[in-house]
Formats: structure tokens, C-alpha cells, sequence
């Protein structure tokens, strides 16, 4: 089953950054995320400040991503050593709030 997914902004700038000159590794990124889409379980459960969430490899980058309503929410994208870093940003309220926000949400 494909499941329906979202990009947040924050995700689109540093796929778009870190591709932008690496063909190899979008395909990689892009091929992941096809197999999350076909099977969200894949990812790896976050704890600590990522509770909630889950990350996926793709060395030496996570995709970060979340489930919500049967979406897809694709959160992070970076660096092993950053996304830890900024991960943090993605406190309880603020997953609590991609939930409300994507609740009536429908893909094109």
C-alpha cells in the first residue's frame, strides 16, 4: 500500500541543498523514501527528544520523518551528526501540532 506524504519547508531546503550537485546521493534519498512511503515501518523509532518519530539512513544522512492520520510526514533531512543536533527541534507540542495541522490534510 502507498501511503499519501507531505514535505515540511525545513525538509524540502536541505534535500534540495545536499542534492543539488550530488545526483548519486538524490538517487539514493529518493529511493528511500519510496520504500518508506511503501512501508513507513521501516524507519528506526526515535527516543529521547525524537520520540514519535522515526529516521531511516541513507550514509552518511537520516530522513526523518513522522506518521500522522496514515500520512507521511517528511521532517528532516541531514548530515548523521546534525540531524541529532536539530532534531531536538521537533519537541512534543510541535509533533502534537503537525498532527492537528495535517489532520484534514489531502494530497493532490
Amino acid at each position: 500500500m502507498i501511503f499519501p506524504y507531505t514535505t515540511t519547508r525545513q525538509f524540502d531546503k536541505k534535500f534540495h541543498k545536499l542534492t543539488r550537485k550530488n545526483q548519486a546521493l538524490k538517487n539514493q534519498v529518493l529511493e528511500k523514501i519510496s520504500e518508506i512511503i511503501d512501508n513507513p515501518d521501516i524507519g528506526a523509532p526515535k527516543r529521547h527528544e525524537l520520540k514519535g518519530l522515526r529516521g531511516v539512513h541513507v550514509d552518511p544522512f537520516v530522513i526523518i520523518y513522522a506518521t500522522i492520520a496514515d500520512r507521511i510526514v517528511f521532517l528532516h533531512f541531514d548530515h548523521h551528526d546534525q540531524v541529532y543536533k536539530e532534531g531536538a527541534i521537533f519537541t512534543p507540542s510541535q509533533i502534537s501540532e503537525l498532527k492537528m495541522r495535517f489532520d484534514g490534510f489531502e494530497p493532490p
